[in-house]
Parts: C-alpha cells; structure tokens; sequence
C-alpha cells in the first residue's frame, strides 16, 4: 500500500465535522477573552510602578512585557475564531487555514510567555540571596502579650 502525497489539503465537513468546529470557535473566542482580560489587569496593576522607586521598575518593565504579550495572544484567538466561522459559513478552506496560523501564533506567544517566566523566576531566586530581599529570618517570631489582667 503506498501513500499518495496531495498538494493541498481539503477538508470535507459534514454535520458533525461543522459541529466540532463552532465549538472550537467558541472556546478559542473564550480563551481569547480570557487571555485578552488578564493582559489588561497586568498592564492596569503594573502602571502605577511607574511613579514608585527603582526597585519596583524592575519589576515593572516584565510585567507590561508580559501584558502585552497576553493581549497578542488574546487577540490571535478572537480572531481565529472569527476565521473560523467564516470558514464554516462560506465553506472557504482560506479562511480555515488563517485561523491555524493565528492559533499557532498563539501557541508560539503562550511559549515565550513561559520562557520569560522560568527566566524571571530563575532571575528572582539567583538574585534574592544577593539583594536580601523578603523575609529575614522566617524561624523567629515574636509575639508580644499584654499581661494585664
């Protein structure tokens, strides 16, 4: 048996196939909103470290890298899913292939995202030793008791 290669590729959907692929819509749309929303609030929350001290402006700078990047990927899946009822509606095989690109943009934002996490995360614990940051001396506590009766 031997494999013949196509130069395109064609999709033929049946109910069930354009059932599978509003549903699919449907949740790109949602994460794209969801994504969309979380890239607001980072940007939102991380302004006001702009008019505070330089040590915040570190963490600022990362946080609106990271907002930006969220709301990329928010909007490459409100628009994939816009590509991809289009493409059930108009039967247009273009269309279909716009919105796998756009979700594979969106794979390719969700990666960065990571990397720069685990290269924050690698940063803020090589360099909290150094600057002494945090919690001096967790195993101490002091509780002080009025004993007045």
């Amino acid at each position: 048996m031997t494999l013949e290669s196509y130069h395109s590729l064609q999709f033929h959907l049946d109910k069930q196939g354009k059932e599978i692929l509003w549903k699919l819509a449907r949740w790109t749309k949602t994460l794209g909103s969801i994504n969309f929303c979380l890239g607001l609030f980072n940007g939102v929350v991380a302004l006001p470290l702009i008019y505070s001290d330089s040590k915040m402006l570190l963490i600022m700078i990362p946080s609106l890298i990271i907002s930006g990047i969220l709301i990329l990927m928010g909007l490459q899946l409100n628009k994939a899913s816009l590509n991809i009822k289009t493409s059930i509606l108009n039967e247009n095989d273009h269309e279909l292939f716009n919105a796998l690109t756009k979700i594979q943009r969106f794979f390719f934002f969700s990666s960065l995202l990571y990397l720069i996490g685990f290269i924050l995360l690698f940063l803020i614990l090589s360099l909290g030793g150094p600057l002494k940051e945090g919690i001096q001396n967790p195993s101490v506590v002091t509780i002080s008791r009025d004993l007045k009766s």
